[in-house]
């Protein structure tokens, strides 16, 4: 395994530990005053890791394959259900997300509806915004970036996503209802995950 995995894995761990809570951030012990001492998010990640099977069956169902932190990621600390917001969502037989009907892990995510390939994106995103500042579009609901997998729901309705490239985006909502906006972030999938074991802003 990558050796700069091996310290981010290792870190994660230990805010975990420090923090005793093993779940999504927004349902952590630290962040609730309802989690009994009991909880098993004080003592252990909730979902183990995924198994060779499990990342095969996920990607045989998108379509594509998982970019190598997040396999490696769900392979080695958990199937999702910890980290920012209301935590990763997980690959199959994973974590599922925080509302009990809405069935928001990966194998579900396959693209039903038209795509949109980075390239467009990017060179659409771009004309309509400063020098220097990050690609972002307003994309019609029910369109996806092409590879694109939703991460993890922060709040508000804002959620975290990443490609097959391990570039990071943040999708809102649009003051048009027939829109979303989708904003790339100036930082890999491992750059994000390090800025949130260390506490940084994840939307800067």
């Amino acid at each position: 395994m990558n050796k700069s995995y091996e310290a981010l894995f290792e870190a994660i761990r230990a805010k975990c530990q420090k923090e005793q809570w093993f779940g999504p951030q927004l349902g952590s012990p630290t962040m609730s005053q309802h989690v009994p001492p009991d909880d098993p998010n004080h003592f252990g990640f909730v979902y183990p890791p995924a198994t060779e099977e499990q990342l095969h069956i996920t990607e045989e169902r998108l379509g594509f394959a998982l970019p190598p932190l997040l396999h490696a990621l769900y392979a080695n600390v958990a199937n999702g259900g910890f980290g920012p917001g209301l935590g990763l969502h997980g690959a199959y037989g994973g974590y599922k997300g925080s509302y009990p009907d809405d069935d928001s892990s990966l194998p579900t995510q396959k693209h039903k509806g038209p795509t949109i390939r980075y390239d467009t994106y990017h060179k659409l995103a771009t004309e309509t915004i400063k020098p220097g500042q990050m690609p972002r579009m307003r994309i019609p609901w029910g369109t996806s970036l092409l590879h694109t997998l939703e991460l993890c729901d922060l709040g508000c309705c804002v959620k975290a996503c990443i490609d097959d490239h391990e570039r990071m985006y943040l999708q809102a909502p649009s003051a048009d209802d027939d829109y979303y906006i989708l904003r790339q972030l100036p930082y890999t999938f491992e750059e994000w995950l390090w800025r949130w074991v260390r506490d940084e802003d994840l939307f800067k």
